[in-house]
């Protein structure tokens, strides 16, 4: 067995690019057909049914991986500071994708055809704060600069929710039930009145 391996750098005003290529006899043939690769991979993706064999962790991995190579986390400017991962990849992908996001995150992810293109996408915190933990539990070689992006510590919007909730269900015992609370607590009026339904409902009981 001989592997050879060659590595070019491009650079440009802007970046610098790294291509490596790995030329191999034995190991190559063996990953193509344990994965099902087949040649011009872009427009020709593996029987999904391969994969189903393996169990989530490691297709979470791949997933990982797929982010990683055709992704990107991107951060939202908006009051929540909100973070979207969005995958983008050739549109022969979307019945391979579809599955993958059936299997792993029961069907949470978005998934939209346009052109050639089709786009994976999810807003879930939770969604992104598991997979990171996977990385760290396997300490995967994942692209920092990626899934640094990412806040352990940061909190749902449900999770926000849970808190708020309790906190106005203090203000509602002192009889506190002002306008200003949803200024205080950064929610709609609609949502104080809501919140303050529930609270009379548990109450009552």
């Amino acid at each position: 067995m001989r592997i050879v391996i060659k590595e070019k750098i491009t650079k440009t005003s802007t970046s610098t690019g790294r291509t490596i290529r790995v030329y191999d006899t034995e190991n190559i043939i063996k990953i193509i057909n344990k994965f099902g690769i087949h040649a011009q991979k872009t427009y020709n993706p593996p029987d999904i049914n391969i994969y189903k064999k393996y169990n989530a962790e490691l297709l979470k991995s791949l997933f990982i991986g797929f982010v990683d190579g055709d992704g990107c986390i991107h951060e939202v400017k908006n009051k929540y500071k909100s973070l979207l991962l969005i995958i983008n990849i050739h549109k022969r992908w979307a019945e391979f994708f579809n599955e993958l996001n059936i299997i792993l995150f029961n069907g949470d992810f978005k998934l939209r055809i346009a052109n050639n293109m089709v786009s994976i996408t999810t807003w879930k915190i939770e969604i992104l704060k598991h997979l990171k933990k996977h990385i760290q539990t396997f300490e995967l070689p994942a692209l920092t600069r990626k899934w640094n992006k990412i806040d352990m510590n940061k909190m749902t919007r449900y999770e926000e929710l849970n808190v708020i909730k309790c906190q106005l269900f203090d203000e509602f015992k002192c009889d506190h039930f002002k306008p200003d609370l949803a200024k205080k607590y950064n929610i709609s009026i609609q949502t104080v009145h809501n919140y303050f339904k529930l609270f009379n409902n548990v109450t009552q009981k």
